[in-house]
């Protein structure tokens, strides 16, 4: 527990680095607390060093999946890694556990957006909706060109895929 309210202290001061090495200490203590890897998580979000975010707000999730900051540190990550797919799973998993949770809500609006300017013939009303993907759409998510005619939620595919 020291070294976790040191880290806390360091972090609330913005010295990352420092935050770093005491909730790693921490962990070593106490490698099953899930909001020791949630912290450190933070740490690397605000040195934007997303590999790491990721990997700690992985075993953060998979220590507490009933936690909403878990799938909101790990839907981070993958939205900075430009992993907007994933990214807004996890913010709608999160959004199950609590469906006003202002964090989640803002960065699933942010996954979004560049969602629907890769699909440009998608419409973003189609993600706000959370329709269904229809099997088109997940043969693109898999990397392969759907067949000619395709429709992504009643859209035609560009055929330039």
């Amino acid at each position: 527990q020291e070294h976790k309210a040191k880290g806390n202290e360091l972090y609330q001061t913005e010295k990352y680095e420092a935050a770093l090495e005491e909730y790693s200490k921490a962990i070593e203590l106490s490698p099953q607390d899930g909001v020791l890897y949630s912290n450190r998580s933070a740490c690397y979000a605000a040195l934007q060093q997303w590999n790491e975010c990721l990997a700690d707000a992985t075993t953060c999730l998979k220590l507490k999946p009933d936690w909403c900051k878990s799938y909101y540190r790990r839907a981070l990550a993958l939205h900075m890694m430009r992993r907007n797919v994933e990214a807004r799973g996890l913010c709608n998993a999160g959004l199950a556990l609590d469906p006003e949770n202002k964090e989640l809500k803002g960065l699933l609006l942010k996954c979004n957006e560049p969602i629907c300017r890769e699909f440009a013939n998608a419409s973003a009303i189609d993600f706000r909706m959370d329709r269904p993907p229809s099997e088109d759409f997940k043969l693109v998510l898999k990397g392969k060109s759907p067949v000619k005619g395709a429709q992504l939620n009643g859209l035609a595919f560009p055929q330039t895929l």
